[in-house]
């Protein structure tokens, strides 16, 4: 069951470091960040996938807490499999904040 709106959602919007992850090896560019609670991980990996799509780019879900865990609390990066700069992906972050804050309003 989803956790409901609550005030301290907008605490935990602050709190969260969205970046951008230099590509390292085989992977490319990622968005990455660290989730406490199932809530927040669900909006801002929702959010991400949506801002990212939007923009053409190809958002691959890369890393979880577990294999099973896509909403679980804790670190979260998602590569991009298509040309992007560090640039371009920092300029997003916004977006993806904003559309996150909406995802937690809805949950």
């Amino acid at each position: 069951m989803p956790e409901t709106f609550r005030p301290e959602y907008k605490e935990i919007l602050s709190s969260i470091e969205l970046k951008v992850v230099d590509p390292v090896g085989d992977k490319n560019f990622m968005v990455a960040f660290d989730g406490k609670t199932e809530a927040e991980c669900r909006a801002y990996n929702n959010a991400i996938a949506y801002v990212l799509k939007k923009e053409g780019l190809r958002p691959f879900h890369q890393m979880g807490t577990t294999p099973n865990g896509q909403h679980e609390p804790g670190h979260h990066a998602w590569e991009i499999w298509s040309d992007a700069t560090r640039e371009k992906l920092e300029a997003l972050l916004p977006q993806i904040e904003t559309e996150a804050k909406v995802w937690l309003e809805q949950s």
